[in-house]
């Protein structure tokens, strides 16, 4: 499949937006390319326990970390690192609470603009996300079968990090030397190594975004691209490495609207699937939301390990995504 990227060619394709009905692909220039640059490459990360909230930011702005700790620090900190937090107010259905902030990037340490973007964050963590406990048992799907459901149904695809493997947090949280699950379970030892490594952390961080940006759609990304065109489907992502308009298609973006994901509760009732591509968990509770609003409609998902938003009605395709989409692409 011959690459074809935005700095190569003068227009590329763009996959409309419009939220109420699917449309067929219009033109998008360089410039509008750029534009769409500057407004959306902005990402997110978040370690978080009962005691504390670790949020990594990258936007056109800059690159920030913001470090939450609850209540009442740790007596094992000096009283230079307490020194280094600012005292702050949660304030929670008229329950307050003492936090402490510790902030560190482009932005001023007073900025305010970093105390929203953390309580913004956590309220997303607060939402509902279809998730289940005991191991479900979705149908087994192939390449030859979703070629053929796409064919004669409406689908919506769903891209997630697991796409655009730069972006992986698991990856991320390595290089920064952070084990999830450590964190959770010993928020003060965690503490003091955040406290006094900030500026490691930031520094790594802000060059994996960096390296993020500069990257080339894969072979997915572009098979992905001739299926969306063959088929006339939507495509969404929460990726922000603007990959997909690479390869010609502008992609809705959950984080980008206000509300439930910018989708009508009436456009969800028209798909009759969603085909989430390298989405581990249902980060921003779309896929909840789009149960809710259509009962009927199935989850199809693509990925290496099954994840656990799939129920037995669901579908899965279990194998690398580089090598599933191009076969699927094939068929058309």
């Amino acid at each position: 499949m011959q690459a074809k990227y935005f700095f190569i060619f003068p227009t590329i394709f763009l996959a409309t937006t419009t939220i109420t009905s699917l449309q067929h692909p219009e033109k998008l220039t360089y410039n509008d390319y750029m534009q769409l640059k500057k407004q959306h490459c902005f990402t997110g990360y978040t370690l978080q326990s009962k005691k504390s909230f670790l949020y990594l930011y990258h936007s056109k702005e800059g690159t920030s970390i913001t470090y939450v700790y609850y209540d009442k620090l740790p007596e094992t900190l000096t009283k230079h690192e307490k020194n280094l937090f600012l005292p702050h107010t949660e304030t929670i259905s008229n329950s307050s609470r003492k936090i402490y902030v510790m902030h560190h990037g482009e932005l001023p340490a007073k900025d305010s603009h970093a105390l929203k973007r953390f309580f913004r964050q956590k309220k997303l963590f607060t939402e509902k996300k279809r998730n289940f406990t005991i191991p479900q048992n979705p149908n087994i799907m192939n390449t030859t079968e979703i070629s053929n459901y796409l064919k004669n149904h409406m689908v919506l695809f769903y891209t997630s990090e697991g796409l655009s493997n730069i972006w992986n947090y698991d990856k991320l949280i390595s290089k920064i030397g952070i084990n999830p699950e450590e964190f959770k379970q010993n928020p003060e030892i965690y503490c003091k190594i955040i406290v006094n490594n900030i500026k490691k952390i930031y520094s790594i961080f802000k060059q994996h975004c960096k390296e993020a940006l500069i990257t080339i759609p894969t072979n997915a990304h572009l098979a992905l691209a001739t299926i969306v065109k063959k088929t006339n489907s939507f495509l969404c992502t929460d990726n922000i490495d603007l990959l997909h308009e690479k390869t010609g298609l502008k992609a809705h973006r959950f984080w980008k609207q206000k509300g439930k994901s910018g989708l009508s509760a009436e456009f969800l009732r028209e798909i009759d699937a969603v085909i989430s591509i390298g989405l581990d968990k249902d980060m921003y509770a779309f896929l909840e939301w789009y149960k809710i609003q259509n009962p009927q409609g199935k989850i199809i998902s693509i990925d290496s390990k099954q994840p656990t938003y799939l129920d037995n009605e669901d579908f899965f395709i279990k194998g690398n995504i580089q090598e599933i989409l191009p076969k699927i692409a094939n068929n058309f």
